[in-house]
C-alpha cells in the first residue's frame, strides 16, 4: 500500500498533492495521476518520492521519475492601437506586443485574409490600403478624406513557424483634418 507521496501522507480519499513543476491527483478509485504546471517541459526527469508499506511495519522508499516532454503552444497575437491623420499615412507594427511562450520566432502570414507572399504588397481593407515594402515595412493609408471616430480593425494572423497561429487587429483611428475649400471659376455671357 502506498502510505505517502512527497512526503505527504495518503488520506485513503481524493487528494490532490503539489509537487514541483506539477500537481500529484488521487481519485476516489485510487488511480494517481501527474499534471505538469503549465507550460513546463524538461529532458531532466523530475522525481516524485513515495513510501509504500506492507501493513505489518515493513516500509521502502522510492521514486516515481517523469520526463515532461515540450509541445509547441500557440502564439499570443494582441490587438494593435494607432492613430494617424486623415489623409497621412502611418506605420504598423502588429508584432511588437506579440509573444510566444516556447521563444519562436514570430512571422505574420497574413493581413485582412491575404495571404503574405514574403515581398511587395498592396491589400486593400475598409476605408484603406495597407502596403507592405520588400524591406517588410508595412503601412496603413486611409482613403482620400475619410476619418472616422470609430477604429478601422485590419486582423492579422501570426505563425510561430511550428503550426501554431493566434488572431489580432490592428486597430486604426483616423482624425479629421480641415480641407481646404475649392474655388471654381465662373463664366459668364452677357448680351
Amino acid at each position: 500500500t502506498i502510505t505517502s507521496i512527497n512526503g505527504t501522507t495518503l488520506t485513503g480519499g481524493v487528494q490532490s498533492i503539489s509537487v514541483t513543476n506539477g500537481t500529484v491527483n488521487i481519485s476516489a478509485t485510487g488511480v494517481i495521476t501527474f499534471t505538469p504546471t503549465t507550460n513546463f517541459n524538461s529532458a531532466t526527469a523530475i522525481s516524485i518520492p513515495y513510501v509504500i508499506s506492507d501493513g505489518h511495519g515493513g516500509t521502502a522508499t522510492a521514486n516515481e521519475l517523469i520526463t515532461v516532454t515540450p509541445v509547441n503552444d500557440n502564439p499570443v497575437a494582441v490587438n494593435d492601437n494607432y492613430t494617424v491623420a486623415e489623409d497621412a499615412t502611418v506605420t504598423l507594427t502588429p508584432l511588437a506586443l506579440d509573444s510566444d511562450v516556447d521563444g519562436d520566432t514570430l512571422t505574420i502570414t497574413s493581413i485582412n485574409g491575404t495571404t503574405l507572399t514574403g515581398g511587395a504588397q498592396s491589400i486593400s481593407v475598409t476605408n484603406g490600403t495597407v502596403n507592405i515594402s520588400a524591406t517588410g515595412v508595412i503601412t496603413f493609408t486611409p482613403t482620400t478624406n475619410f476619418n472616422s471616430a470609430t477604429a478601422i480593425s485590419i486582423p492579422y494572423v501570426i505563425s510561430d513557424g511550428h503550426g501554431g497561429t493566434a488572431t489580432a487587429n490592428e486597430l486604426i483611428t483616423v482624425t479629421p483634418v480641415n480641407d481646404n475649400p475649392v474655388a471654381v471659376n465662373d463664366n459668364y455671357t452677357v448680351a
